[in-house]
């Protein structure tokens, strides 16, 4: 969904539960500048499991209740997703596109 968000960010997807997909490795969080989660407990989970500083992650504060294979509530959850983390990746690819052009 956001896999080369305004030219700028390259995107993996990886869940934080035995039944994901792709369970979170270290190799990912290496490979992240931003980490964004839905739920505080999934934040909780990188920083408990693996290496990585709180700051590295954004928890955009929506409830995993979501059913993917639902169309409706998948729609739901992609406006929710585009509401709370496009701000984020907004600025933080300002900010970035600042430290590269002055750094």
């Amino acid at each position: 969904m956001f896999d080369n968000w305004k030219g700028r960010w390259e995107t993996k997807s990886a869940g934080v539960s035995p039944s994901a997909c792709h369970l979170i490795e270290q190799k990912d969080v290496d490979w992240a500048d931003i980490i964004l989660v839905m739920a505080p407990y999934q934040k909780e989970y990188v920083t408990n499991h693996l290496k990585c500083s709180p700051d590295k992650i954004r928890s955009l504060g929506i409830e995993d209740k979501y059913n993917s294979q639902d169309p409706t509530e998948l729609a739901e959850l992609k406006k929710e997703l585009l509401k709370k983390a496009a701000p984020i990746l907004d600025m933080v690819g300002a900010c970035n596109t600042l430290s590269s052009s002055f750094g």
